[in-house]
């Protein structure tokens, strides 16, 4: 194999012979004389296509006492284990010293004992001369080797001792190794002691670098199993971290029926995930030039983009979700487009059973508290999840379930974890059942009550994404949907009795919130809240009271903190088919960014179509719209009862702001009214 060494280090980039980013997975392991323990890392490391190996030598097993190598089935596991890496095409990072580093000298206040250099020298010499027994290679000749860490332990130094350490050891790496290794210190040991820093400073070999991040603050996944890769590439940071590490980007779709931008001129869509506790710095690489780069939602929170070259760089001081639309203004480049999903950390459950990758023939959901799927890829009994009462289901990042989800009656139950519901291999059945039950929902909960659903995305949903119906007492938190077909609403509930839809992203090609009533999920339907959404959807409406709406009362609704960044149908939303009323309806803070075809914003409508089941129709009263803004132009309203009895009444309006470039206007003139028929006009508070 030809590796590309030596390795460099260039703005927080890591990068290969070519100059090119290298896209590190990295995993650690001590060495010990343990061959089973040799042999079960590397089978492991293959599997989970780990490419970079840090290995920490136990120098006890190794060394005689004064620092030359011992003979023995430590070495030997040594020779193995190099000449494995070597031929298995792993990179590797050596920590040849991890103990005697760390021994007190009892005579002073420093740890470090006075023979240490000169044990270490001995022992330098000694390895890096070694002749490998299987290959005859010389330690220092394995072009394997990216990385040094000659100390891990800075506790136990002054700033003079550290000095003639690391000047006594840098004279034996770079007399073998000239400057083909890095010399790194691993931040995950601990922070450099103030006193140390101008030490490390001065001392330039030293480069602190966080290839192991703390997972308490950030949990990028390198690779997500069994879903192909974009063809532009992400670099994800803690922010202010000394290294940018590789974040997968899955490959994605759009169904987009009035402007074809999210992948025109022959370009890509792609989607990130990672979990963080804080600020977090970005880098997307693409394969041409970038002319242009926006992150949306930018109404209400702006986040700066720079454009370099090919790539661009940005910064998120906490988790959110958005999208960053690169060439978007441009007839000759192609457009990308980047779902980037950032969700606070959720911590794995303690009490767990943890299932490996792989086809499960059954599963028992009542073995634990909690069943948890790890990363890679899994396959259920016909290629649906089942959770029962009083159980949980956690998804690991980068765990990726080829299934959809159906739970009939369950009681306290949390759906909960980063990991993807992937419906690539989910049939979808011919026709559109909309008249029973959401049985073909790709993810269904009927009439359950106490229920969670916390963190998980999907993905490529063959029929609607996850629906609710006749629930009590459920939330819906950090719901992602990066979807495409038709009639892939994002929620759409059904007769839900006090429901919570909260810090959600969804990219869908029909409604991305669709509230509607059932007969069969139940007749009256309240208190539900969709607050702190960005949605984008490329068909149907964003917040969609309707179209069926079967049951007697729909009441108590409120929608707030909404940001949609793009729409080609309803906005502010009602459209009743049926015989409900719904009543008690706010709409507070709504952000509208483009708005496609110009619709209006507001639009209520009591009609009969093709989807009625009713004879007789419903009302609409008491609708309230607070702080609504809009990008450029401020369409206004379309309002149209059915008939003299079913009217809409007592709809009020608050606040209109219009954004032009960095300003804002509030909105001063009289409502543009597309349609008023059977309706009262609105009330404006100006």
């Amino acid at each position: 194999m030809k590796f590309k060494t030596p390795f460099h280090i260039c703005g927080s980039m890591l990068l290969d012979s070519e100059y090119k980013p290298f896209a590190i997975r990295p995993k650690r392991f001590r060495l010990t004389d343990d061959r089973a323990a040799v042999q079960q890392f590397l089978q492991q490391s293959k599997a989970e296509e780990i490419n970079l190996i840090h290995v920490e030598f136990t120098e006890a097993l190794l060394t005689e006492n004064n620092g030359a190598l011992k003979d023995g089935p430590a070495l030997e596991l040594l020779d193995y284990f190099m000449e494995q890496c070597y031929t298995q095409g792993f990179y590797l990072a050596i920590t040849p010293i991890t103990e005697k580093i760390k021994i007190p000298d009892g005579r002073s206040e420093h740890a470090i004992r006075d023979d240490e250099p000169i044990f270490a020298e001995r022992y330098f010499d000694a390895l890096f001369r070694h002749v490998n027994r299987f290959s005859r290679r010389k330690f220092f000749e394995y072009e394997n080797l990216v990385a040094i860490e000659t100390i891990l332990a800075l506790e136990t130094f002054t700033a003079k001792r550290l000095w003639a350490y690391l000047h006594h050891m840098g004279c034996f790496v770079q007399h073998f190794f000239l400057n083909r290794l890095l010399d790194v210190y691993f931040l995950d040991r601990g922070p450099i002691p103030p006193e140390l820093e101008e030490t490390l400073k001065h001392y330039t070999q030293i480069q602190p670098v966080n290839w192991f991040p703390d997972p308490e603050k950030i949990r990028i996944n390198s690779r997500l199993a069994g879903i192909p890769a974009s063809a532009f590439s992400a670099w994800v940071r803690d922010s202010g971290s000394s290294s940018f590490l590789p974040c997968a980007v899955a490959d994605a779709a759009s169904k987009s029926l009035y402007r074809d931008l999210p992948h025109g001129n022959g370009g890509a869509e792609g989607f990130i995930t990672l979990e963080s506790a804080g600020s977090t710095d970005f880098r997307l690489e693409f394969p041409c030039t970038v002319a242009s780069a926006v992150f949306r939602p930018s109404m209400r929170e702006k986040v700066p983009v720079e454009i370099q070259g090919r790539a661009v760089t940005f910064t998120l001081p906490k988790p959110r979700y958005g999208v960053v639309e690169v060439n978007y203004d441009s007839s000759v480049q192609p457009h990308f487009t980047a779902y980037v999903l950032v969700d606070p950390v959720i911590a794995a459950p303690s009490d767990a059973l943890w299932l490996e990758p792989g086809s499960h023939e059954s599963i028992d959901y009542t073995a634990a508290k909690t069943i948890a799927f790890k990363a890679g890829v899994h396959y259920l009994p016909d290629d649906r999840l089942r959770p029962v009462s009083n159980h949980d289901v956690y998804l690991a990042p980068g765990a990726v379930l080829k299934c959809g989800l159906t739970c009939e009656n369950g009681e306290n139950i949390r759906i909960y974890g980063s990991g993807i519901f992937d419906g690539t291999e989910v049939r979808r059945n011919p026709g559109e059942n909309w008249k029973g039950r959401a049985d073909d929902a790709f993810i269904h909960f009927f009439q359950g009550r106490q229920i969670t659903w916390d963190g998980p995305t999907i993905f490529n949903s063959p029929f609607w994404n996850l629906v609710p119906e006749g629930t009590h007492d459920m939330s819906i938190r950090h719901h992602k949907a990066i979807t495409w077909a038709v009639n892939s609403d994002g929620v759409q509930p059904r007769s839900c009795v006090n429901l919570l839809i909260e810090d959600c992203f969804f990219k869908c090609a029909d409604d991305s919130i669709a509230i509607k009533t059932r007969r069969a999920s139940g007749m009256h339907s309240r208190n539900i809240t969709v607050r702190n959404i960005v949605t984008w959807n490329d068909a149907g409406s964003a917040l969609e009271i309707g179209h069926t709406s079967q049951s007697d009362i729909l009441e108590d609704v409120l929608f707030e903190n909404i940001e949609i960044i793009r729409t080609v149908g309803g906005m502010c939303h009602i459209y009743l088919i049926d015989h409900s009323t719904v009543q008690n309806v706010r709409y507070e803070n709504i952000y509208i960014e483009q708005n496609l075809t110009a619709s209006p914003e507001i639009s209520f409508t009591i009609s009969r179509n093709f989807y009625s089941t009713d004879d007789s129709r419903g009302r609409i009263r008491q609708v309230s719209l607070k702080n609504l803004h809009v990008d450029g132009v401020f369409h206004g309203a379309s309002l149209k009862g059915f008939d003299a009895e079913h009217r809409i009444e007592n709809v009020t309006l608050e606040n209109v702001y219009v954004h032009v470039g960095d300003k804002v206007y509030r909105y001063e003139d009289e409502i543009p009214y597309h349609a008023l028929e059977f309706a009262d006009k609105i009330r404006f508070v100006k």
